[in-house]
């Protein structure tokens, strides 16, 4: 399944660091998909063109991040190549929570590509022996 995440875009009104935080979670949120097997990853700025070599029929994940002192929301969806929104959702937490954040968006996303649940998009820690 070819899909393109484009760079999560941070509000212009909002804290100094939202373009750094978009940035993360756009990031996590492509390791964290490139981990579940089917589905090819291409990478686009916000409103950008994918990098050559990925089907022009791959859906497009993006997504807004606005915080506010401790307040962080990000609010993500998928489309398919013709505008149509098939998926979206928007998430709530706190600066605090941004790691659980990531991988709850990233398995959303997932869920909504597969049409299955997928609990943890996350690798099992090996165990020492």
């Amino acid at each position: 399944i070819p899909v393109v995440v484009r760079a999560f875009a941070a509000d212009d009104g909002g804290n100094a660091n939202d373009a750094a935080l978009a940035g993360g979670i756009t990031d996590e949120l492509i390791v964290r998909l490139r981990r579940i097997p089917g589905l090819r990853i291409a990478t686009a700025e916000p409103n950008g063109v994918a990098e050559a070599g990925v089907c022009k029929d791959a859906d497009v994940i993006d997504g807004a991040i606005r915080s506010a002192g401790d307040d962080l929301r990000v609010s993500a969806r998928l489309q398919k190549p013709d505008g149509e929104v098939l998926w979206s959702q928007t998430f709530d937490r706190k600066m605090s929570g941004l790691l659980s954040l990531q991988e709850q968006i990233a398995a959303s996303v997932a869920n909504a590509l597969s049409g299955k649940p997928v609990k943890n998009v996350t690798p099992k820690k090996k165990s020492k022996s």
